[in-house]
Order: C-alpha cells, then sequence, then structure tokens
C-alpha cells in the first residue's frame, strides 16, 4: 500500500471517529417537587428531584436565592457590559456653578492653581463619551484636573454621570443558585422566615465544543458561545407560616 493511499484511508478513519463522537445535546427531562409545600418556619423542606442532566443548580427563593435576579433570568445567560456611563450635555450644564466652586475651594492655599476655563473644557470633551465603569472617568478627571483631591472626581461621576446600560444587575447583586451533584441531586432547606417562596431547578446539558474556523489545533479558547446548551427550569411554590 502506498503512502499517500494510507495517508487518505487515516485522515478518513479520523474524520469518522470525528463525526462520531460529536454530541447532539439534548434537552433534560427531569420532575421537580417539594415535601411538605406548606411548611412551618424552621421545618425541613425536601425538594423532590428525578431525571437526568450535567448541572443541576436550585433556587430556594430566600433574598439572595431567587430565580427572577439570578443572571439566567435577568439577560439569559449572556455576558454583558453592565455599566454605560455617560456625561450628558444636561448633567455638564448643571455641574458647572458646583464646579466652580469646588474649583475655588481647591485652589485655596496652593501654589500652582487649576483654570476653571480648563477645568470646564475638559469636562465638556466627556460630554456623551461612553465608560464602561465609573472607574475610568474618576480617574481622568483626578489625574488632569485635580491631582491632589480624587473625592472630587469621584463626585463629579456619581452626581453627574449617567447609568445608561441597557441590562443591569439586580439591586445587589445577581442571586445565587446552590449546585447540587448531578448524580445524586438531593436537596433541603429550612425557612428562616414566614412567606411564599417560589424555589427553582435548573437543569441543564451541554454539548461538545463547536469546533470552527481552523478549529482546535490554531484556537484553544474556550467560551459560552463555543458550547450549545439545553436547559429545563422547573417551579415549586413552598408556602412558609
Amino acid at each position: 500500500m502506498n503512502s499517500n493511499k494510507l495517508i487518505r484511508i487515516t485522515l478518513g478513519f479520523l474524520i469518522l471517529i470525528n463525526i462520531s463522537c460529536e454530541k447532539d445535546v439534548i434537552a433534560p427531562e427531569i420532575s421537580f417537587s417539594a415535601t411538605p409545600t406548606s411548611a412551618l418556619v424552621d421545618e425541613e423542606v425536601t425538594f423532590n428531584i428525578s431525571g437526568t442532566a450535567e448541572t443541576f443548580v436550585i433556587f430556594n427563593g430566600e433574598s439572595g436565592h431567587e430565580f427572577i435576579n439570578s443572571h439566567i433570568a435577568v439577560n439569559e445567560g449572556q455576558q454583558l457590559n453592565l455599566s454605560n456611563i455617560v456625561l450628558t450635555s444636561e448633567g455638564f450644564e448643571s455641574m458647572k456653578e458646583w464646579v466652580g466652586t469646588k474649583v475655588e475651594s481647591y485652589n485655596f492655599n496652593r501654589s500652582n492653581p487649576v483654570d476653571l476655563a480648563t477645568v470646564l473644557s475638559t469636562l465638556e470633551q466627556m460630554v456623551d463619551v461612553n465608560y464602561v465603569n465609573k472607574e475610568v472617568p474618576e480617574y481622568l478627571i483626578t489625574t488632569s484636573l485635580f491631582p491632589d483631591d480624587p473625592e472630587i472626581g469621584k463626585t463629579i461621576v456619581e452626581t453627574y454621570f449617567e447609568d445608561k446600560g441597557i441590562l443591569l444587575a439586580p439591586d445587589g447583586g445577581y442571586s445565587k443558585g446552590i449546585a447540587l451533584n448531578r448524580y445524586s441531586p438531593v436537596y433541603s432547606h429550612s425557612y428562616s422566615q414566614p412567606g411564599i417562596y417560589t424555589a427553582t431547578l435548573v437543569a441543564t446539558n451541554v454539548s461538545d465544543k463547536n469546533y470552527s474556523g481552523n478549529g482546535y489545533i490554531d484556537d484553544r479558547t474556550s467560551s459560552a458561545s463555543e458550547y450549545n446548551f439545553k436547559r429545563e427550569i422547573k417551579h415549586v411554590i413552598i408556602t412558609v407560616e
């Protein structure tokens, strides 16, 4: 057998292996219930989970563990810039008098005072410029205008800049789920306060890596966009008295 034919056979065999090893992601099939669904304060509630999935995460519904405030529920798991800090023209106009007072105070007993016209001109150049966080404009204002008083830059940004982000994290940040053992997804919880809680189970199956372009040989990056996934989400209401 010549070498070219051997190479063709080998490549064909490897392609066949690669195709046969690719995994189509299948949605999890699960059931989710609780015993009891009407409980007393500090009474243990057992969550009954059956089915298979590659990951199980449960949100018990208490503060900080509410599915409605989770990363998945708020923006469908996308990684987004949570801030879009902008100095509007209205914000610039409203700060002028305040900045004049601060410049006068800042220059008191300084051998190298700053010039108000320069300060206002620099701030005006920042109008409609997008910053992904507050730290960047705070740093620019402090280092270029008020190097000896960083609190002025911080106050300007916090008071006169607007956050125009489209999707923002909920107050207090994203809620966190409790990861469960995929082979034995068992969970019990006692609620310390009366109320009505929505417990949520998120079961997820993930595909193999999607090879694109030059494939894994030249591109060894790994991100969520390289994988397909399917989720099953179940809810159960718990009343605590």
